[in-house]
């Protein structure tokens, strides 16, 4: 008779298991949270609170420099103490960007959006780094923090809507305190003292200089997500109509979980080889369950927007299924993105991006004037589209991988997920 304690071992020493376990998370407490936030903050402060909120994800894109992206490709080269050396970079970087963001704040008289801004950048900036550089290291406990986190910031925005007046800077102190936490979880786990040594500096500058191209693909990533409402803010479009349309991105994000379960599995194992497996596997599934998604979404309808949300929100029914239009096309670069990168193909990873950016904002300068926020989400779609495609047909012709092997489930994944379940 096998062990269960063995079993249950096995089961969590499974990375797409514990990838499905922290994205569950995400999705169940965040979109709890998501619908205690919007009645909370109701849609005109949603919609000033989503664009406080996009400077702040567009300014920590800058801020981390690539170095979370490129770690797992410095994984590779099988460097002593590479861990510590990033950790190191990432803690030098906040010293200097602390600095740097004290003296905007003084220069700028202590104006509370500027501060709010600087703060959270800095803060988010270096959680993301932690996160996404645990994330090769252990993944187990990658999962654990993004448990702890979700579920805290699920409670607090619950206790919120339940016991305090409508209000912005409590919703913005929430997003405060998740970062914070996660930082707190990880610098538990790190060898302070071999943080800093001298012979890690050689290490930095190189880190750095390679860590620019990728710094400003993710740059790029965040534009082609967020630069919609970056625009309906320069067209002056009304903050009610900017959370009704934010609302529908957020739940487009939420269906964008779905690759990153594979996302991260491949982020891990590419960190090794290019397992070539893993990511049309990862394809294949990924696809499939965003259709199923939307399907399910679609028969549900507006009504349920209205019912979790409030009869304001309903309109992000709407903007959610024209995005849907999109979502299937960045299964392709959500994956494939993740393999160029480990691979060393930046270059590559970055003129995509640059290629959908351009897309988005050319697009979204002519339809915002006449359509507004359904403007914004047919730009997105042709953006999304876009970038999809070519990061698709470029991995076709790079590893020579038949179209049929990365679209839809095969019979062979059923058995695979079925020997999984039985394990």
């Amino acid at each position: 008779m096998k062990n269960p304690k063995s079993k249950f071992s096995k089961l969590f020493s499974n990375d797409y298991f514990l990838s499905l376990c922290s994205k569950f998370f995400i999705m169940v407490f965040g979109f709890i949270s998501l619908i205690f936030l919007n009645r909370f903050l109701g849609a005109e402060l949603k919609g000033q609170y989503s664009s406080i909120i996009n400077y702040v994800t567009i300014a920590s894109a800058i801020l981390q420099f690539g170095l979370s992206t490129i770690y797992p490709h410095f994984k590779r080269k099988n460097i002593e103490n590479c861990y510590e050396i990033f950790i190191s970079l990432a803690l030098i970087q906040f010293i200097i960007f602390s600095l740097i963001s004290l003296g905007i704040i003084v220069l700028t008289n202590f104006d509370v959006t500027v501060t709010y801004v600087c703060i959270v950048s800095i803060v988010s900036t270096l959680a993301l780094q932690f996160r996404y550089i645990n994330l090769v290291e252990n993944i187990k406990r990658n999962t654990f923090v993004i448990f702890v986190i979700s579920s805290l910031n699920c409670l607090l925005t619950i206790a919120t809507f339940l016991l305090l007046k409508r209000d912005l800077a409590t919703a913005l102190i929430i997003y405060l305190i998740k970062d914070i936490t996660i930082i707190l979880l990880y610098a538990t786990k790190i060898n302070y003292l071999k943080l800093f040594l001298r012979q890690y500096r050689k290490y930095y500058l190189q880190i750095t200089k390679e860590g620019i191209l990728p710094m400003l693909s993710g740059l790029l990533i965040i534009l082609n997500y967020k630069v919609d409402i970056v625009m309906l803010n320069a067209y002056s479009i009304d903050f009610s109509a900017i959370g009704v349309y934010s609302l529908g991105l957020s739940i487009a994000e939420y269906i964008w979980v779905i690759p990153d379960i594979f996302k991260d599995v491949v982020q891990k194992r590419t960190a090794k080889d290019n397992s070539l497996d893993t990511v049309n596997f990862s394809l294949r599934c990924s696809s499939s369950f965003v259709i199923f998604a939307f399907l399910t979404l679609f028969i549900l309808g507006e009504q349920l927007f209205t019912i979790l949300f409030g009869e304001e929100y309903t309109e992000a029914f709407h903007i959610t299924m024209i995005l849907f239009a999109g979502i299937y096309s960045i299964v392709y670069y959500k994956i494939i993105g993740r393999l160029f990168i480990s691979d060393g193909k930046s270059k590559q990873y970055f003129y995509t991006l640059l290629a959908g950016v351009i897309i988005n904002i050319v697009v979204n300068y002519f339809v915002i004037p006449t359509s507004g926020i359904y403007g914004a989400a047919i730009a997105s779609v042709a953006s999304y589209s876009g970038t999809g495609l070519i990061f698709l047909l470029l991995y076709l012709k790079y590893y020579h991988v038949k179209i049929t092997d990365v679209i839809l489930v095969k019979p062979r994944d059923f058995k695979k997920f079925k020997r999984f379940l039985k394990s």
